[in-house]
């Protein structure tokens, strides 16, 4: 039986991070409630680590361009959880730029991912944060960022 990059992050995190049985519950623990833009951060960590083929958090620097007003920091509170990336290691740093975009390196490659516009307005709309983000957690990630890759040693 093959394993996906993805499952092997899962269990990892399950594993070293809190041994809940849910991701959900995991998520809503940490922050609190759910929330789309938490989804969306968690989200855009593992697609990130699974782009950039990189086991959690020791070698990987996050640039998040997130600017310092909620709600969409939150972003930050989901890219901590599933890269395992934190503000107190110093290899995550967030800049007021409210450009809603995220840098990772990792092994001198990049991997930029934004946060596209109609999920940005979608959000704004909701009137049920709680749901958006539920729905949000069962689809793919091509269906929230814009992703830019470079493979190449910088």
């Amino acid at each position: 039986m093959v394993i996906s990059k993805k499952e092997i992050i899962l269990q990892n995190l399950s594993k070293e991070l809190c041994n809940m049985s849910n991701e959900i519950e995991y998520i809503k623990r940490f922050h609190g409630q759910l929330d789309p833009y938490i989804i969306l951060g968690y989200k855009m960590g593992i697609y990130a680590l699974e782009l950039l083929n990189c086991d959690l958090y020791w070698d990987m620097k996050i640039f998040a361009k997130m600017g310092h007003k909620p709600p969409i920091t939150l972003v930050l509170d989901g890219l901590q959880l599933s890269t395992g990336c934190t503000f107190g290691k110093g290899n995550i740093k967030n800049e007021k730029l409210n450009e809603n975009e995220v840098v990772f390196y990792f092994d001198n490659n990049i991997c930029k991912i934004k946060i596209k516009a109609n999920i940005l307005k979608e959000i704004e709309n909701s009137t049920d944060k709680e749901n958006l983000a539920l729905k949000y957690f069962k689809l793919e990630p091509s269906i929230f960022f814009k992703m830019e890759l470079s493979l190449t040693k910088i």
